[in-house]
């Protein structure tokens, strides 16, 4: 069984994805992912920032920017839907390993196989760009066990 945690703004929510649950031993369904609120960097952006269960968005109107990270697996997926003739940035951080910084290359959508040790606290972060003008979501903490 995967389980998640995603903190933010003090709080943490546990969510159990398939499997057995502790508790009753009954299966459990897929927990749908929870947004939270947070602040896009600069904050006086226009931009809507929101974090959710291993995931970081920016929007404005139509436009946005995502990063998606998968435990299973160890995928992380790139949304690029800002026409600003810049990649996508998302920054992976897993404990024990640093920060890693992964690019759209150019594409609306990218999934980029990854492999790290299990039980490690990731969080991951999305910008419009590398720019030191873009918008960028706060971080949100996913981990395995």
């Amino acid at each position: 069984m995967i389980t998640r945690k995603l903190a933010y703004g003090g709080a943490a929510l546990l969510f159990a994805v398939g499997g057995m649950t502790a508790a009753t031993g009954a299966a459990s369904a897929a927990a749908p992912a929870k947004a939270a609120a947070s602040t896009c960097h600069p904050a006086k952006s226009g931009w809507t920032c929101s974090v959710g269960l291993g995931w970081a968005k920016a929007a404005k109107g139509s436009s946005y920017v995502k990063s998606d990270f998968w435990a299973n697996g160890e995928h992380l997926k790139l949304y690029d839907h800002y026409n600003n003739d810049h990649s996508t940035v998302a920054y992976l951080k897993v404990e024990g390993s640093g920060t890693a910084r992964f690019t759209s290359q150019g594409k609306t959508y990218r999934d980029i196989n990854l492999s790290y040790s299990e039980n490690k606290d990731v969080w991951t972060k999305v910008c419009t760009s590398g720019s030191s003008k873009a918008v960028c979501t706060g971080w949100s903490k996913v981990y395995t066990t």
